[in-house]
């Protein structure tokens, strides 16, 4: 996590309830992203989950900023 990034006011997306915890990484679940260059090969980047304590939603992100070049 880099040391300059913000923290963001989270709101649930289905009930907008402002009790939305930051979780962690989610383990052994990677997304492919488009080429970190043009022709290059497909990238992957983590997957994140934030879990809202009022209705039990469960809302997936990615950081691109993560995004590792494939192994050849």
């Amino acid at each position: 996590m880099a040391g300059n990034e913000r923290r963001r006011f989270r709101t649930c997306h289905s009930c907008w309830s402002d009790r939305v915890i930051r979780s962690s990484r989610v383990d052994g679940v990677t997304v492919s992203v488009g080429p970190l260059v043009p022709d290059g090969p497909v990238a992957t980047a983590p997957l994140y989950a934030n879990v809202c304590r009022e209705c039990g939603m469960v809302m997936l992100f990615v950081r691109l900023a993560e995004a590792e070049p494939p192994t050849t």
